[in-house]
């Protein structure tokens, strides 16, 4: 069986030495462009008989190499703040890179204690949060059947926790029902109200919004309805980077584990909750790999 964290480790190893060669390359292109731009050839004699031609020759020789000067010094220091920024990127990659590998390890408590002083609210799928997870059931606000119209009935809740996120996961039933209108356009306008009176609520949470998961493939054939996940999906995307939220797409994780899936072909089983935890987490770290 292969160790969780070897993949991990792994992954992170292989991206940090692709993205550290890609500086270095980018770094040494630029500096033999700087140095073949600050190539200049010798001046031509001058014969006695041109000396005045000569004269104002050097005189536009010399300013030349004064401009050809300073921009040599604009681009050495544009190079220099090159290097310093592709330093600071490639900082920031490796960290949320690490921090990514080190989340694909967790499970059990060590993964549930990560959404300590959090809160998830949606439907019945979230209310699998409370079954089969160490996330204590008082942070989980949810309830079979609902629709985002029923968010403010939990927002009191909510905000008397004090979280400091709190991750949204409702819309299998909206579709079905045609929550806020019959279009995707519509229920992100709808959804974003309703968000939107959530954030109010709160003392600075982070709003972390989750795609809509899909139904299995058998169902979707069954009813074309849930056919429409992609483009509710697309919406509520454009939705949260209008309003600032983190949009959490559960793409990738719905097809990957599709096994786990129960057989009404909607709802999940236990296993695969760490998934979904762990992409949550992923996100909130800045990095998605799962």
């Amino acid at each position: 069986m292969i160790n969780k964290k070897w993949i991990a480790a792994g992954y992170a190893a292989a991206l940090t030495s692709i993205i550290l060669v890609v500086v270095l390359l980018g770094t040494a292109f630029l500096s033999d462009k700087k140095e073949a731009g600050g190539r200049t050839e010798p001046p031509a004699e001058q014969t006695a008989a041109d000396t005045d031609s000569g004269r104002s020759d050097a005189a536009e020789g010399e300013a030349a190499e004064d401009g050809a000067a300073a921009r040599e010094e604009k681009e050495s220091y544009g190079e220099e703040g090159y290097v310093e920024e592709q330093s600071d990127l490639l900082s920031t990659v490796m960290d949320q890179t690490n921090a990514g590998a080190e989340i694909l390890t967790l499970s059990g408590k060590e993964l549930w204690s990560r959404f300590d002083g959090a809160v998830l609210t949606g439907d019945s799928r979230v209310v699998g949060f409370a079954l089969y997870t160490d996330i204590p059931s008082g942070n989980v606000k949810a309830r079979n059947g609902a629709t985002i119209a029923a968010l403010p009935g939990f927002v009191s809740e909510i905000a008397a926790l004090d979280p400091d996120r709190v991750f949204v996961a409702y819309g299998i039933n909206d579709i079905k029902s045609a929550v806020g209108g019959n279009t995707a356009e519509a229920y992100a306008q709808y959804a974003e109200k309703r968000i939107g009176e959530l954030e109010e609520a709160l003392d600075g949470a982070e709003i972390f919004v989750n795609s809509i998961l899909p139904v299995s493939p058998q169902l979707e054939r069954k009813d074309s309805a849930y056919s429409k996940v992609p483009d509710y999906n697309a919406e509520l995307e454009k939705m949260c980077l209008k309003r600032g939220w983190h949009f959490i797409d559960n793409s990738n994780i719905a097809v990957k584990y599709g096994d786990l899936y129960v057989s009404d072909g909607i709802h999940l089983k236990a296993g695969f909750y760490e998934h979904w935890g762990r992409n949550m987490l992923l996100v909130e770290s800045g990095v998605h790999i799962d």
